[in-house]
């Protein structure tokens, strides 16, 4: 069967959507796959989408490509891939995360 998706990337989402659709993986048993990439998500919203990763056991990939995410939203999503066995990918890149994200979610993959 085709993965069930949603595709929000190029658009102008920032913290206040990502909490909204962070509420949302609380509760989601069906979405898949999240594209999030270009919009304006930034550590405040890295970290609500981390809380709804922690629960959610369904989203297997998650974009967040091309965002304004630091090693502070890297880390809570690194927290939340030590919770979520679920994810098989996640896309970080075009952010601005340095080593010390890096080495966040490095650690949390070991």
């Amino acid at each position: 069967a085709l993965p069930i998706y949603i595709n929000l990337a190029g658009n102008q989402i920032s913290d206040i959507g990502a909490q909204a659709l962070s509420n949302a993986l609380e509760v989601n048993r069906v979405i898949e796959e999240i594209y999030l990439g270009g919009n304006k998500i930034s550590d405040q919203g890295a970290q609500a989408l981390a809380e709804g990763l922690k629960i959610n056991a369904a989203v297997q990939h998650i974009n967040l490509g091309g965002n304004q995410i630091s090693d502070i939203g890297a880390q809570a999503l690194a927290e939340a891939l030590t919770v979520n066995t679920v994810i098989q990918e996640i896309y970080l890149s075009y952010n601005k995360i340095s080593d010390k994200g890096a080495q966040a979610l490095a650690h949390a993959l070991t």
